[in-house]
């Protein structure tokens, strides 16, 4: 079997903090669980991050980056500001629909009002935040939109498509026979309409 590097072997602890997390939350999570599927000791994992609350920070930043990485390459190719939105929503719900851990981490956080998300992650989340802040203050003087807070926005999107997914992902089977719902495999398309639909004038 071939050793890993040091490199892979944070790579390896930081995959499956990020399932741990997703599973049991920031308080459920022990490092060592983390350490035994790991299959790496403690000290590893302390020479890498220096405490639990680093590795999730980590996790966070990765996905604030994740995003603002997404919304910038699609915004960049909107000519119009309802496209401007529309990539900014495209953006969010590509990572939250492909990063599906990530996004429970995120969840989860926002249900304990950030209460373990750093200065640092929250600096890094309010530059999404500020991002469509500025496309519907434009989009509002434009008289395209109507005034909406982009925290509700933002919030509206990411909680709908994970509740929606969450649901579909554990009782898909059982839910259609009980409510004779059919879920969408384009669910993530049908949340964004109806976001788009309220705020475009």
């Amino acid at each position: 079997m071939k050793k890993r590097n040091a490199e892979e072997t944070k790579a390896l602890i930081l995959s499956n903090a990020i399932l741990l997390f997703a599973k049991s939350g920031y308080d459920g999570m022990r490092v060592d669980d983390l350490a035994s599927i790991s299959k790496v000791n403690k000290a590893t994992i302390y020479y890498h991050f220096k405490d639990k609350s680093f590795i999730f920070e980590t996790i966070l930043l990765e996905m604030a980056k994740l995003i603002l990485d997404e919304v910038t390459i699609k915004i960049e190719k909107a000519t119009t500001i309802e496209k401007k939105l529309e990539a900014f929503l495209d953006a969010v719900i590509y990572i939250i629909t492909t990063k599906r851990d990530l996004a429970r981490i995120l969840m989860q956080e926002l249900a304990l009002n950030s209460k373990n998300l750093s200065e640092r992650a929250k600096e890094e989340f309010f530059k999404i935040i500020e991002i469509l802040s500025t496309i519907l203050e434009e989009g509002k003087k434009e008289n395209k939109f109507i005034e909406i807070d982009p925290f509700l926005v933002h919030s509206m999107l990411i909680g709908s498509i994970n509740y929606y997914y969450s649901m579909k992902e554990a009782n898909q089977e059982e839910t259609n026979k009980k409510f004779k719902v059919d879920f969408y495999e384009n669910g993530a398309s049908y949340i964004k309409d109806m976001v788009l639909k309220y705020i475009l004038i």
